[in-house]
């Protein structure tokens, strides 16, 4: 199945949503802000990002902005 990357800073929701597409097979990968998870993004060129917008170090407006 595809490669799935969080970046949440809510640990148990971010754990949550990772047991959740793990047991539909899905590769889970996550971090914690926005700057852990532009380097995420870049390195495993994930199928699909979930991101959240307010969060610590980077938020995830800044950090699609990056990323485009």
């Amino acid at each position: 199945m595809g490669k799935i990357l969080i970046i949440e800073d809510e640990a148990a929701l971010s754990g949550a949503l990772a047991a959740s597409f793990r047991a539909h097979n899905f590769e889970v990968v996550a971090a914690e802000n926005g700057e852990k998870g532009l380097q995420l993004a870049l390195q495993q060129h994930p199928d699909i990002i979930l991101l959240d917008i307010t969060m610590p170090v980077m938020d995830g407006n800044i950090m699609l902005d990056k990323l485009r």
